[in-house]
């Protein structure tokens, strides 16, 4: 299942990959829609929420790979 079909779903774990070819959202617009997509992947899980981020990730997902290093 995909993030696309689990409007009005729960799920019991939500994994984010984020791939180092992946390309950041550009724009206002785009972003947003981002924003909503990541959120809305994480408001679904019932138990964990899981990322997988390579080393030299930024943008976006810079701010949740610095608290995963804080362990």
């Amino acid at each position: 299942m995909n993030t696309f079909q689990v409007k009005g779903r729960q799920v019991d774990v939500s994994l984010i990959v984020r791939e180092p070819s992946d390309r950041e959202p550009h724009g206002a617009v785009e972003e947003k829609r981002f924003g909503r997509l990541v959120y809305v992947s994480v408001a679904r899980a019932r138990q964990r929420v899981g990322f997988i981020l390579p080393a030299d990730v930024h943008g976006y997902f810079a701010p949740i790979a610095q608290l995963a290093r804080q362990d």
